[in-house]
């Protein structure tokens, strides 16, 4: 610091010429030294302190009076440095001008040690030529204190980063050990998923080829059921009635292998879809021909306004449609009227199957269009029914871009209602059904 290299000069100063000057200069130099605020003192060649201030004082616990009994020695150890104290003074006596300045400790009349910047320099009086040896002490124990501060709190991070490193290797260990586990159940999940989704691919084929082979057989034994029934040869009552009994059973299970194929197709993505402006008099037309020979086709109500637009839907699929909402309305409502309505809802046209049963359970409303469902309840004991018809009403309505729903009329009855997209031309000329009961 600067501070103490001043004042270090003044004591050289002091120690050359006050005891030539005389007592007068050497009493105003040392008052000049007693005000500075840096502890300093000015020793002869033996080391007895021959003048001190009020900050050495402060710093030793002594007296200036007790100092000035004491030699440098009582004070400082020897420094730190290659010279001791005879070494100054030789060095100094041979014309070398050296001195010393280093950190070392002052020890203290309470017996503390304190840290301090220790700067020596040996000067010769001008008169005599005495040695005298000039010295000021830095206290350095706030810097001490500082740097303890700083190496306990790098020690402290140093700690810290140590134990950052270790949990950081700690946690690499644990996620590649997680990894390697999640790895390992992620292909034991592929395994297990290549393995159903080939066992649910066999289960496909196995039911399209049964349902292809079945379907041939239905074809001949609904021809031959034909040729009995219109042959030439009339039946007798009670054979005609076993016949229709035996027609309607195998148009149920027709239908049955058909509802298979189509599931089969639009799993495989294969079920050839060509949405076409249709006129939904040309499906009323077309279901009216395929319920005919059923004993429910006489309750069913078709409700049609005037001039209705065409719906942009596949026929085919529109059909399968409808008569899978007919047919769930046939055994879930086996009394009453059903109606079958259409109309216009901004850019879609709805299709409409009303029942006048007991409704649908409010718990069931959610899983009507799942796969496979049925509402446990006493008629579902007695009812047939294989939980597909719905389920194929849903997919293939999606298919077409539309929306279905199901729910309770608030005048009684079950509700299912279709959303497709509208035509953007009108129904050919053919005029629409008006309402009325199957012919």
């Amino acid at each position: 610091p600067v501070l103490w290299v001043t004042v270090l000069l003044a004591l050289g100063l002091i120690a050359r010429q006050g005891l030539v000057t005389g007592e007068i200069e050497y009493e105003q130099y040392a008052g000049l030294v007693k005000s500075v605020a840096e502890p300093a003192f000015i020793c002869d060649e033996n080391g007895r302190l021959t003048l001190v201030n009020p900050a050495l004082s402060t710093a030793s616990g002594y007296s200036e009076a007790e100092l000035t009994t004491r030699t440098l020695a009582d004070l400082l150890p020897e420094p730190r440095g290659a010279y001791s104290w005879l070494d100054l003074a030789k060095s100094e006596q041979q014309g070398e001008g050296r001195g010393w300045s280093g950190e070392t400790v002052l020890l203290r009349r309470d017996g503390e040690l304190l840290p301090v910047f220790l700067s020596l320099r040996p000067v010769l009086s001008s008169g005599d030529r005495r040695l005298m040896i000039a010295g000021t002490a830095h206290d350095l124990s706030l810097q001490k204190r500082q740097q303890a501060a700083l190496q306990a709190a790098y020690e402290r991070i140093a700690a810290d980063r140590a134990e950052l490193e270790r949990l950081n290797r700690e946690l690499e260990k644990r996620v590649a050990e997680k990894t390697a586990d999640l790895s390992q159940a992620y292909q034991q999940l592929e395994a297990q998923n290549r393995m159903l989704r080939e066992l649910d691919r066999l289960k496909s084929d196995f039911v399209s080829l049964v349902s292809h082979e079945l379907r041939a057989p239905l074809t001949n034994i609904k021809s031959g059921i034909e040729l009995l029934m219109y042959g030439t040869r009339p039946l007798s009552g009670r054979s005609s009635q076993i016949i229709a009994l035996v027609q309607a059973e195998i148009e149920r299970l027709t239908h049955f292998v058909e509802t298979i194929l189509d599931l089969s197709a639009l799993d495989a993505g294969k079920l050839p879809l060509y949405p076409a402006p249709l006129p939904v008099s040309r499906i009323y037309t077309a279901l009216q021909n395929q319920i005919a020979h059923l004993p429910d086709a006489g309750r069913v109500r078709w409700l049609l306004p005037p001039g209705s637009p065409a719906v942009l839907a596949d026929e085919q699929a529109l059909t399968s449609i409808l008569f899978h909402l007919l047919d769930n309305a046939f055994k879930y409502a086996p009394e009453g009227e059903i109606e079958v309505s259409a109309g216009v809802d901004g850019a879609r046209l709805w299709l409409q199957v009303r029942d006048h049963g007991a409704g649908l359970p409010e718990d069931a409303l959610p899983h009507l269009f799942e796969q496979f469902y049925r509402h446990d309840s006493q008629d579902n004991r007695t009812i047939y029914g294989h939980g597909l018809g719905l389920y194929i009403v849903r997919r293939l309505v999606e298919a077409m871009q539309g929306e279905v729903r199901a729910e309770n009329h608030p005048q009684g009855g079950a509700c299912f209602t279709c959303w497709l997209p509208l035509a953007e031309v009108g129904e050919p000329e053919g005029s629409p059904q008006e309402e009325g009961k199957t012919p």
